[in-house]
């Protein structure tokens, strides 16, 4: 985690030694030492296996990678939800209102009875 959140030439560091020690250097050079705990257990496992190729430390990082930033605030996006609702109920009740005055004319003479 160390780094994926905070890495690069100014972040942590860590090195690995061919017996499985991890050596975590701080960004203010403070070094931390950690040795692998099946050493106890399976002392075999512990033997190197193959040449360690050491690379260089990467020139850029993701450190800065987050998460994108809202375009805009849920205050934002709340009231233009809510604006957008008045709208539609806005519209819907000029439909209803207009559907309902459908057959109010005043009869005449020659219109057939409304039952």
């Amino acid at each position: 985690m160390l780094k994926t959140f905070w890495g690069g030439e100014n972040g942590w560091r860590d090195e690995q030694l061919e017996d499985g020690t991890v050596i975590w250097t701080a960004p203010d050079g403070r070094q931390h030492i950690t040795t692998p705990g099946s050493r106890l257990l399976f002392p075999e496992l512990s033997e190197p296996t193959a040449t360690v190729v050491a690379t260089e430390v990467p020139r850029a990082h993701t450190a800065g990678i987050t998460m994108p930033r809202r375009k805009t605030t849920r205050a934002q996006d709340r009231a233009a939800r809510v604006q957008r609702e008045r709208e539609l109920n806005r519209q819907r009740t000029e439909l209803e209102t207009d559907e309902s005055e459908i057959g109010t004319d005043s009869p005449d003479d020659e219109s057939p009875p409304p039952f």
